[in-house]
């Protein structure tokens, strides 16, 4: 399947360009020409985003994920230009970190079909400073011990 995105503008390697095509077919860019085919749509088209923090969107909190919430996730981040993200999980207690961490990446597996795709796990903690702990809760920070980060 083929599919032809055109552009008054683009950005391309270091600058903005127009108009501009790109031909995609099953899923990966095969072709950009600077010769429009249609009618290029306003705007500026850029490659997909990478966001490498998204605690939870569109009313979903990933530490309290379900099929449900990372399908709504996946297919709504697109819209807002993020092809491929990392699912962040805040500082809790440990063993709920963890614990919230396999369910993430079960639940990450279950998910296919078009919309951006998770790259992996990022645990925000409990590994932190709690000389500058932000919005984190000091009392859940603890020092990284070599068994703490073997589980």
């Amino acid at each position: 399947m083929s599919t032809v995105l055109a552009a008054e503008k683009a950005l391309i390697g270091r600058g903005i360009t127009g108009p501009v095509s790109v031909r995609i077919e099953d899923g990966r860019i095969a072709e950009v020409t600077q010769a429009p085919t249609g009618d290029p749509r306003p705007g500026l088209l850029t490659p997909g985003l990478v966001d490498i923090q998204v605690n939870g969107a569109f009313g979903v909190d990933f530490a309290e994920i379900d099929d449900d919430g990372m399908r709504r996730i996946v297919r709504g981040l697109p819209r807002t230009g993020v092809t491929r993200f990392l699912p962040t999980l805040i500082t809790a207690d440990l063993a709920q970190q963890l614990d919230q961490a396999r369910l993430l990446t079960s639940v990450m597996s279950t998910v296919d079909g078009p919309g951006a795709r998770p790259l992996g796990v990022h645990l925000e903690g409990p590994f932190l400073s709690t000389k500058r702990p932000g919005v984190h809760d000091p009392g859940l920070m603890v020092p990284p011990t070599p068994e703490r980060v073997d589980a």
